[in-house]
């Protein structure tokens, strides 16, 4: 059986190597803590290499690389919100020859699967701040209130965030070696103001 391979290379040279296994990930924190128990993370390059059979590629090997992909942009899109910057970065790999067409389809379906998991979980941790029984009626409408706009700026992004998926704009392709770049574009800059706002209280 042939897995998905995962690299970390740390911005000072140090390299760790990752099993791309379902049980790979567990431990890491794909949730969005409240802001005091954010913890700033280590600037990494993750590289997913996609697992391709000889004739035809594998579903099952596909799915699995999709799926750590999404994952590593879900974790650069929740820095981004919650600190303002993007601490990771991704880099896909096809090791054997794949259409372009196909390439570009892997990289659309996997930012789209994270930028919908990232946008149910910001929302919905605005839905799960209930007030605390000291909190007067007026003091819930205006929490209440205040809660529309960022909902409306998440809803905005995500559909920012979906136009540049589909146009594939945040990629930066080296087709010779079959590897592509995620780069920084203006929805995740869109979301790091969100985040900033949210943090500041504005």
């Amino acid at each position: 059986m042939r897995f998905v391979r995962i690299w970390c290379t740390a911005a000072l040279a140090v390299m760790l190597c990752v099993s791309a296994s379902s049980e790979a990930t567990q431990s890491e924190r794909h949730e969005i803590p409240h802001f005091s128990n954010l913890l700033m993370t280590v600037s990494l390059e993750f590289s997913v290499t996609v697992c391709l059979a000889d004739v035809e590629y594998s579903i099952a090997c596909w799915e699995r690389a999709s799926s750590e992909a999404a994952r590593r942009l879900e974790q650069i899109y929740l820095d981004d919100y919650a600190t303002g910057r993007a601490a990771g970065s991704l880099r896909v790999r096809f090791p054997l020859a794949t259409e372009q067409s196909e390439q570009l389809r892997f990289l659309r379906e996997a930012e789209e699967r994270a930028i919908k998991t990232v946008a149910a979980k910001l929302q919905g941790e605005g839905e799960r701040s209930p007030p605390t029984s000291e909190t007067n009626p007026a003091e819930q409408y205006g929490a209440q209130q205040s809660a529309i706009p960022q909902f409306q700026q998440l809803q905005k992004w995500r559909e920012d965030a979906d136009l540049e998926a589909r146009r594939g704009t945040n990629w930066m392709h080296e087709w010779s070696s079959r590897s592509h770049a995620y780069q920084i574009g203006p929805a995740l800059k869109e979301l790091a103001h969100i985040g900033s706002q949210n943090r500041s209280g504005d």
